[in-house]
């Protein structure tokens, strides 16, 4: 018998279906009595509840502080209009000398120089006139001339008594007066009066200038 006659008797095909569908019914309540009392034991069971605290809010976010304005700070005045700024000074660098070696020598000799020649002999002046008479022409004019002006100057200064005057008069090298210089007297007037006739001397000529004598008393004729 082949394998195509087997296939064709349905009396063994309906005992393997029945056999089928028994397994699957033992399966499916074998199923169903073990998830029923499972399920039961998980009702039976304390239900365990715990409470969680929630975590804080976070802080609030700080304010920012408030800048405080920048302090009001006031321009300087201009200057006036006659203000001069002072110039501008530089100070020049200080100048480095630089160091020189220090030797310890001798300091070399100082020559002495030579001595100056002696200077040279002054010629002797010659042979001076002692008083204004021996070396003057008009001498004893001069002393009338005087005479008659004391007269006069002593009516006018009520003078009576003898005035005596000093003086030493300075002869040029040409025999002329150069200077009158009064040494003594007993009043000025009478002094002014004696250096006025002086002056118009006309004295010896020595090539030289010269010192001459004049001494004399004035006194009202008896």
């Amino acid at each position: 018998m082949d394998f195509a006659q087997q296939q064709r008797k349905p009396g063994k095909h309906l005992v393997g279906i029945g056999f089928v569908v028994l397994l699957h019914v033992g399966i499916v309540y074998a199923l169903i009595n073990g998830l029923a009392k499972e399920g039961i034991k998980l009702i039976q069971k304390e239900l365990e509840v715990k409470l969680i605290d929630e975590p804080p809010p976070p802080p609030p976010p700080e304010e920012p502080k408030e800048i405080p304005p920048p302090p009001d700070v006031k321009a300087p005045p201009p200057p006036p209009e006659s203000y001069v700024p002072p110039p501008e000074v530089q100070v020049a660098a200080p100048v480095q000398v630089p160091q020189m070696a220090v030797q310890n020598t001798a300091p070399p000799a100082v020559e002495t120089p030579p001595a100056p020649p002696p200077p040279p002999k002054a010629e002797p002046a010659p042979q001076q006139p002692a008083t204004v008479a021996g070396a003057c022409s008009n001498a004893s004019d001069t002393m009338q001339t005087l005479g008659d002006k004391w007269s006069a100057l002593a009516d006018k200064e009520g003078i009576t008594d003898p005035v005596p005057v000093r003086a030493r008069v300075l002869i040029g090298s040409g025999g002329e007066v150069k200077d009158v210089q009064i040494t003594q007297t007993g009043n000025s007037a009478v002094g002014r009066l004696a250096a006025s006739g002086l002056r118009r001397l006309k004295c010896q000529a020595t090539g030289t200038d010269y010192w001459l004598l004049f001494e004399t008393t004035f006194r009202l004729a008896d």
